[in-house]
């Protein structure tokens, strides 16, 4: 419910540049989760891909339980990270280039919050460019945070 709430508000943000968001959910599942948290957590990664990816495309948004986990991944069609920029992307204040400036709608804050509401859910956050292009971003949040391997 929650992916489905996040996508339709993206869908209408999409709108003026033609993009599109689709959700598919393999598998359905419940989570011990602060749900208003989570909710800005992928929303500022889904945001984040609105931003970057080309007019006239589509955003995916996938969810999935796997091995005692959901995994939510969003991958765009934009131009993806510079290998070497991947690892800092959840730093807070860190752009990969001038043209993702503040200007340009950004304060480098966004994937940063996302990061540490994860991680407070006892998750983890990974970016990674896909082979077919664009950025791919995977939450993997465990259905009980106090069940998290440490």
């Amino acid at each position: 419910e929650l992916l489905r709430q996040i996508v339709e508000d993206a869908n209408y943000a999409g709108q003026p540049r033609k993009i599109t968001v689709k959700l598919v959910v393999s598998s359905a599942g419940r989570i011990q989760a602060d749900p208003s948290l989570l909710r800005t957590g992928i929303e500022n990664i889904v945001h984040n891909a609105l931003q970057y990816t080309r007019p006239e495309t589509a955003i995916e948004v996938s969810g999935r339980r796997n091995e005692g986990n959901i995994l939510v991944t969003v991958r765009d069609d934009g131009p993806g990270v510079p290998d070497e920029a991947l690892a800092q992307l959840f730093e807070p204040f860190y752009r990969v280039s001038e043209s993702r400036s503040e200007k340009a709608g950004g304060r480098g804050l966004g994937l940063a919050i996302s990061q540490r509401i994860v991680s407070l859910h006892g998750g983890t956050i990974i970016a990674r460019n896909h082979p077919q292009g664009g950025l791919e971003v995977e939450i993997i949040v465990p259905f009980d945070p106090s069940a998290r391997k440490v």
